[in-house]
């Protein structure tokens, strides 16, 4: 009888467990269903990126400044349309499209570098690596360390040399070579504690030792042509 009872006992227990259990499991749904609602709901008041909307809605497409589609419904259509603009526009039209190319590809301070130099100055530059103890420079570390970046009032000044390798590769800069009557600049630039620290850091071969390639960074003839279009100051090249 202890035994039937003790059963009977142990037997509505698990029954009421598993009730409790499965109301307990309701409740959690329905609050997790009514969570995920409110924020679907908020998500849905959200402004959609205006990058998004572009790609997945071609009846509004933007244009660039000179009028130009940014986006197209497909490859096609905008190698097309490149062909035909190529087909009817003249040397004028050619330059404002490449201008207005480079344009988009900068950010504030490469510009600031470009207005440091567009009046004609040039600024210290130097590269760095190691060398055999007679020789040039065969293992190159830093490229491009130019004190431009306080006088252009650049705010990310650490990017300065990923900035000059972008505007060379962009053509609207150009090193040259040293300048003796910079030394100084040179040898603060050979004594910076970023260029001693980047040097040391690197495992040096027997033999080799540290060396320096000094440089000037000045604006291109390219660059000039740009920046005087584009700050108005030649508006028909």
């Amino acid at each position: 009888m202890d035994a039937d009872a003790n059963n009977e006992g142990k037997s509505r227990f698990t029954v009421l467990f598993a009730k409790v259990s499965h109301a307990a499991q309701r409740q959690y749904e329905r609050a997790e269903a009514h969570v995920l609602t409110q924020l679907r709901a908020r998500m849905d008041r959200l402004e959609r990126p205006k990058a998004l909307t572009y790609l997945s809605d071609t009846s509004t497409t933007p244009t660039s400044a000179h009028g130009q589609a940014h986006f197209e419904s497909s490859l096609p259509s905008r190698m097309a349309a490149l062909m035909e603009r190529a087909d009817t526009q003249d040397r004028i039209a050619a330059l404002d499209d490449l201008f207005h190319h480079v344009l988009d590809q900068l950010v504030p301070d490469e510009i600031r570098i470009l207005g440091a130099l567009s009046d004609g100055a040039s600024f210290a530059l130097i590269h760095a690596g190691y060398a055999p103890r007679i020789g040039p420079m065969t293992r190159r570390l830093i490229e491009n360390f130019c004190p431009i970046g306080k006088p252009a009032g650049v705010k990310l000044l650490e990017y300065v040399p990923a900035y000059i390798s972008h505007l060379r590769e962009l053509g609207l800069v150009e090193t040259g070579p040293e300048d003796p009557a910079q030394d100084i600049k040179y040898q603060i630039l050979e004594s910076d504690v970023a260029i001693r620290e980047a040097l040391e850091a690197e495992q040096k071969g027997v033999g080799m030792t540290a060396k320096y390639l000094r440089r000037t960074l000045s604006m291109s003839e390219f660059g000039h042509q740009f920046w005087d279009t584009c700050t108005g100051q030649n508006p028909t090249p």
